[in-house]
């Protein structure tokens, strides 16, 4: 249960609030006895004092049961370590007590701690616990399926059969997982409305059987499953549920895992993509969801890295609310440190009302950017001192990551569990001292030093003296939750075949995230726009059209907190259409990026005219509505921030218009540079340096490079030993595109064609065979993320290969095809001066083969038809 914790201050006897998301400390043990529960202070990861992982859940007469793994492996270990299940209850989801522990040696058929995920059900009032184990038997060798039987939730598990359920011999293994497979792991079973039983698991493949009445033996055959649609690829950790007569799988994807959804009219499929629920977490590469519905509300369990030390083999659970949005999809979530028990709030500086904000390890101010969720923090007692006045900043959307001392600047790092770290990472609250009606923050143990604003961009800490200093020292902690959102259109009755825009806003204006998702509940009747458009002040706006007669109900979901507002709008049938638009010109200016739409409505004065500019990824990029002048004359004014290249399509709407007008402008993509390899390692663009030879890592000579006939010309030979060191500095930005040619004498494991890295631990790199020998664009090691093409070029014939990162989302391209999409790629280049090198970086085997055409385009982010005609001008050459 949240309590909030009020600091008191009396000064000059004025009192001041100061609210802290938490619970008292209660030091519990490291090995906590069952029937034990578990404070600390709210939020997430729910289990603080063990490590867990694998969550699976159950609704029992009124309690909320989690079953996970009990990771054990050490600090430095580098493989899972699970000797027993932990499970644990809970009345409210956010105090959760243990109350007992499964050793994996109930399976006396199984060896090892591999205690890996699992999913209890009851049926009949029987439990039936399914479980991950290691099976050591001849001939089946690897990982199994074992099920388990109690009268209780929690004690008296019994193995049910005395063998696996599942075991090796009874599928086919997928290729390369060697002579001890794990395709046959991470079993959920559902059962349906009419009694039958599913289970379904899997790593790589996915599989389901029916189960037989008994719950204990599979009824069938076992059937290997396909997704249709499917962006990217299943890795495993199914979890089937049933919502509203539609079925919902559940389940990790890609590498890092992303968990994504499947939907279905039966639990035995067909299976339809349906999107990704969240993105790959921070700190370890797996994850693992469960869904339940308690008490009225759906909740989304999975598993962070987010305690001290936590990582790939120390897992912990964490809860976020699930909500299903009017269209049945399922709402995408982001891991958060808050969870479902707490608040975020904004920290904002008294002098020049900027926030607090981190990027990377930097901590920033600046004016409030819509829809960043860096800006908010989940304040909780003192890591160091849990009493009152003393309180941590835990960066809301990357939770375990602190605001903390070095020296007498402030970073955003890791809560490594050290005694040193808690101290620096908590401070002590005092009445603002330019302004007792807000806040001011001490260094712990070292009082003289305050928060403080340094630069115009920058927060640190240091003694305070003048009036200036002490407003630089004083801040407000603001409520970052919305409350509310209101909706409105210029009309609620509109004509078959036009169109109009809405509009919505979240409440408080002072709410950072301001975005909205609208839905039509009669799509024949008005269909709404893909992606909305925010403008500048945070408005949320969409095109709704006309398509048929009737009503329909449009609804508008705030996408923090999951607040509504809806109308209803009619469409009736349309008069004759005479308006016509004339001169209607579009004009990109490259130089200021603005783009001005005009021109005139014949001989109508005050009519609404409605634009909108699609990007070429099919993105809205502008909204707007005008009214015309007494000419009829119409303008719209903007300032175009996308980075994408390519033809954008402009839509204009008006409603005595006899169909949508259409025109179009084209962004070209800006190179940065280009090295042709054409007898030379100059970049053609002259904005950089030549190039130069090294030898088998990024950071050392002597190696050697001749050239032979290429795409275009010539080409680099690259031999095995050698590589090229490009200037530093080739991207600085998050948005950016690279293309080049390969064509490979041979492929090693890990080696790269195209290398980039701020530093030894945040790099990225072209591999032509990586994970699963597949080409993929990798990057690590402080967070590992691998866009995955799911296939590998050949050697010893050119590969156009080519990706564009655009703020985190990231496409791969082969030949011109799109082999990969995802989101939430690291930010590696956050200065000017990052190392690039081709064919080499500082710790895999050189590249060898050839090497051509490669193009740099930083802050451009090329379209998929500029890709195909690189491809084909390339082999058209």
């Amino acid at each position: 249960m949240l309590r909030r914790f009020i600091v008191v201050f009396f000064v000059f006897s004025l009192i001041i609030p100061f609210h802290v998301n938490g619970q008292e400390n209660t030091n519990q043990e490291s090995n906590p006895e069952s029937n034990q529960v578990f404070s600390g202070f709210t939020g997430n990861p729910v289990i603080k004092e063990r490590f867990s992982a694998d969550p699976a859940a159950l609704v029992h007469d009124g309690k909320a049961y989690l079953y996970v793994g009990h990771d054990s492996a050490g600090v430095n270990s580098n493989f899972y370590d699970l000797p027993e299940w932990n499970i644990y209850s809970s009345t409210d989801m956010e105090k959760w007590t243990l109350e007992g522990a499964v050793p994996r040696t109930i399976f006396e058929w199984a060896s090892g701690n591999s205690a890996w995920a699992s999913q209890a059900i009851e049926k009949d009032g029987k439990f039936y616990w399914y479980t991950t184990v290691f099976n050591p038997a001849q001939g089946e060798r690897g990982y199994s399926i074992g099920v388990a039987v109690s009268d209780d939730p929690v004690k008296g598990w019994k193995d049910a059969i005395g063998k696996p359920l599942v075991s090796n011999s009874m599928t086919d293994n997928p290729p390369g997982m060697g002579a001890e497979p794990w395709d046959n792991i991470d079993p959920t079973v559902f059962i349906d409305d009419d009694g039958q039983a599913y289970m379904y698991w899997g790593n790589t493949h996915l599989y389901y059987a029916k189960l037989k009445d008994n719950m204990v033996e599979l009824d069938g055959e076992i059937h290997q499953v396909q997704i249709n649609d499917m962006q990217g690829s299943f890795t495993e950790a199914p979890f089937l549920h049933k919502y509203n007569d539609k079925y919902y799988l559940s389940f990790a994807m890609n590498w890092p895992e992303d968990i994504g959804y499947a939907v279905s009219d039966s639990p035995a499929g067909p299976w339809t993509y349906a999107g990704k629920l969240m993105d790959a977490t921070e700190g370890t590469g797996t994850n693992h969801s469960a869904i339940i519905e308690y008490e009225g509300q759906w909740y989304f369990i999975y598993h962070t890295a987010g305690l001290p030390t936590g990582g790939d083999y120390r897992r912990s659970v964490s809860i976020e609310k699930l909500y299903y949005n009017p269209d049945g999809t399922l709402k995408k979530m982001n891991p958060t440190a808050s969870g479902i028990s707490g608040s975020p709030e904004l920290l904002q500086v008294e002098s020049d009302q900027a926030f607090v904000h981190h990027s990377n390890q930097d901590i920033k101010l600046d004016s409030l950017v819509n829809n960043q969720t860096n800006f908010q923090w989940f304040t909780v007692p003192g890591l160091a001192d849990s009493g009152e006045g003393y309180l941590s900043f835990q960066a809301e959307n990357r939770p375990g990551y602190y605001l903390k001392r070095n020296g007498t600047s402030l970073i955003l790092a890791k809560n490594n569990g050290t005694e040193d770290f808690k101290e620096q990472a908590t401070f002590k609250v005092t009445p603002g001292i330019g302004n007792k009606e807000w806040l001011s923050f001490q260094a712990y143990n070292d009082e003289q030093l305050y928060m403080v604003q340094q630069a115009k961009d920058s927060l640190g800490l240091s003694p305070i003296h003048s009036i200036e200093e002490k407003s630089k020292a004083t801040f407000s902690l603001k409520k970052a939750d919305v409350t509310g959102v209101t909706l409105d259109t210029e009309t609620k009755v509109l004509e078959a075949g036009s169109a109009t825009m809405l509009r919505a806003n979240v409440l408080p204006v002072e709410a950072p995230m301001k975005g909205v998702k609208f839905y039509s509940s009669n799509p024949n009747v008005i269909s709404v726009s893909d992606s909305p458009y925010m403008s500048q002040d945070g408005e949320v706006r969409a095109i709704i059209s006309a398509k048929s007669e009737g009503t329909s109900k449009i609804t508008a979901i705030t996408e923090d907190g999951h607040i509504a507002a809806a109308m209803v709008v009619e469409v009736k049938e349309a008069d004759k259409k005479t308006t016509k638009l004339k001169h209607v010109k579009v004009n990109y200016d490259p130089a200021t990026r603005e783009v001005k739409i005009e021109g005139f409505l014949k001989k109508q004065k005050d009519r609404l005219v409605t634009t909108r500019v699609v990007d070429p990824n099919g993105k809205t990029e502008y909204i707007s509505q005008t009214s015309t002048e007494k000419n009829g004359k119409f303008t719209f004014d903007f300032i175009s921030k996308n980075v994408s290249s390519g033809e954008y399509k402009v839509k204009i709407f008006e409603k005595d218009l006899g169909e949508v007008f259409q025109t179009s402008f084209n962004k070209s993509g800006e190179l940065t540079a280009h090295y042709d390899f054409n007898t030379n390692f100059n970049d053609q663009t002259k904005n950089f340096g030549t190039g130069t030879i090294t030898g088998n890592r990024i950071n050392n000579e002597g190696g050697n490079i001749t050239f032979s006939e290429g795409i275009n010309g010539q080409a680099a030979l690259f031999d095995g030993s050698s590589g090229i060191r490009l200037p530093n500095g080739l991207i600085d930005t998050h948005t950016y595109s690279v293309s080049l040619w390969l064509n490979p004498e041979q492929l090693t494991q890990f080696t790269t064609a195209f290398f980039g890295a701020r530093d030894e631990s945040n790099w990225i790199s072209v591999v032509p065979r990586g994970g699963g020998n597949n080409t993929l664009v990798w990057s690590g090691n402080m967070r590992w993320y691998d866009a995955n093409t799911g296939i590998s070029i050949q050697p010893n014939q050119w590969t156009h290969v080519a990706f564009t990162v655009n703020n985190g989302d990231i496409l791969v391209y082969l030949n011109g095809e799109k082999k990969f999409s995802g989101s939430n790629f690291p930010d590696v280049f956050t200065n000017s001066d990052a190392v690039f090198g081709l064919g080499v970086n500082y710790w895999d085997l050189p590249y060898k083969g050839a090497m051509d055409e490669l193009k740099i385009y930083s802050n451009s982010v090329l379209s998929e038809a500029e890709i195909k005609e690189f491809y084909h001008n390339g082999i058209h050459q």
